[in-house]
């Protein structure tokens, strides 16, 4: 097994540097802090911020609930909530009440899928369409990875914010597809005039073997 390591190397990181993040266990977790989230770590992939780790917690929607919890933040009563959200149409007894979770398109969730997936938005309504639950969606990120303007705190931690923009991490892709594809492969080996010239056999005097007699 490989030995262990920890730390980040200092090479401090500058405020909205633009930061590719690795995904490592992602777990949905339905009574996050804030509502129901995918709890993510990441690790940074950038040579120059080797070690560097953040997380990060894309939530998963809930309609009612999140508007509650909103205007409770505003110090709205819960009698004027109540009104809020029956003009609003939202149907229930109680506004505590559980409440349906999905996957809102301009959430940080969507964002990372839509990231992951190489930015293919079809692709990532076709994920989405394979993941019977939160689970199987977090199972689906795993491993993946997006690039983020990162912010820096005053202590000097990276802080993810998701309103910003999330973009594919074109560069494992790359690397990815040179690895899977066979066509990649071959032109990326492809060789220069200078080495097709130095490796150039003598046909003339070239001792083909058995090979050519038969």
């Amino acid at each position: 097994m490989p030995l262990e390591t920890t730390g980040a190397i200092d090479v401090g990181m500058q405020d909205g540097a633009q930061v590719r993040w690795g995904i490592q266990n992602p777990v949905y977790d339905p009574k996050g802090k804030y509502g129901p989230c995918i709890e993510m770590d990441l690790k940074a992939l950038n040579e120059e911020y080797l070690g560097a780790t953040a997380k990060v917690w894309p939530r998963i929607q809930e309609p009612r609930l999140d508007l509650v919890r909103k205007l409770r933040k505003d110090e709205v009563p819960d009698e004027a909530i109540e009104v809020t959200l029956r003009k609003k149409g939202f149907k229930f007894d109680r506004i505590d009440e559980p409440d349906k979770q999905v996957i809102g398109r301009k959430g940080g969730t969507y964002k990372i899928l839509v990231a992951v997936c190489g930015g293919d938005r079809k692709y990532a309504e076709t994920v989405l369409a394979r993941c019977n639950n939160f689970d199987e969606l977090a199972n689906a990120l795993d491993g993946g990875s997006f690039v983020i303007a990162t912010k820096v705190t005053d202590d000097g931690y990276p802080r993810i914010d998701l309103r910003e923009d999330v973009f594919p991490d074109m560069e494992a892709r790359a690397a990815s597809k040179a690895q899977t594809d066979p066509s990649e492969v071959e032109r990326s080996a492809e060789p220069t005039d200078e080495e097709v010239d130095a490796t150039m056999p003598d046909w003339e005097n070239l001792d083909m073997g058995e090979e050519s007699k038969a």
